[in-house]
């Protein structure tokens, strides 16, 4: 709304120090993704390297890996092929996995929560598991990317009228001035 936010939880601070208001306060993590994130969510680069494996037949040795994924450095693409057991590393070979075979049917939790994000640009885990996401699931697969996501801690704060509040309000309220420090013109004013 454009108002400034201390001067908003200065006046409801005030307001339950008189008992005329209750503050109830929820902590929670607001998620968005980084430029990185932003370019996972167009395809992770372990998803790629599981479907070009898959065409090459299921396996590849290391040294046709860069020719076949178009790039020199292969290194991340088979970390997570590993980490995640899409495939298996044996004698110079890397070879899609009975988990990487059904993995190319299904996208992961981590794949859901980027392109998720991309789709809102931010929001809540609450918001997120609304939307059909498995937000811890996407988390412990996200261990070690944290280049991918970005972590905001909110605080989230409703005011009720107290009893005192709802009477002073039915009773008519009167805008007043406070005055916190005396000019020279309040003092000539009287």
């Amino acid at each position: 709304t454009g108002t400034d936010q201390s001067l908003v939880m200065a006046g409801a601070t005030l307001l339950a120090q008189r008992g005329l208001v209750a503050i109830a306060e929820d902590s929670l993590e607001e998620f968005s993704l980084t430029d990185e994130g932003k370019a996972a969510a167009k395809g992770f680069p372990e998803r790629k390297a599981l479907a070009a494996l898959k065409a090459a037949g299921g396996a590849a040795g290391f040294t046709e890996l860069p020719k076949l994924l178009g790039k020199d450095d292969i290194r991340v693409e088979v970390k997570w092929l590993t980490k995640k057991g899409w495939c298996t590393r044996d004698a110079g070979m890397l070879a899609v996995s009975a988990k990487g075979e059904a993995a190319l049917n299904a996208k992961g939790a981590d794949e859901s929560l980027v392109e998720k994000l991309a789709e809102l640009g931010q929001a809540t885990e609450s918001e997120l598991v609304a939307a059909g996401v498995d937000v811890k699931a996407a988390l412990e697969l996200l261990k070690g990317r944290n280049e991918l996501l970005k972590r905001k801690k909110r605080v989230s704060r409703k005011l009720s009228l107290t009893e005192a509040g709802a009477a002073l309000k039915s009773g008519g309220i009167e805008p007043a001035i406070e005055v916190n420090q005396l000019t020279p013109e309040i003092l000539a004013s009287g």
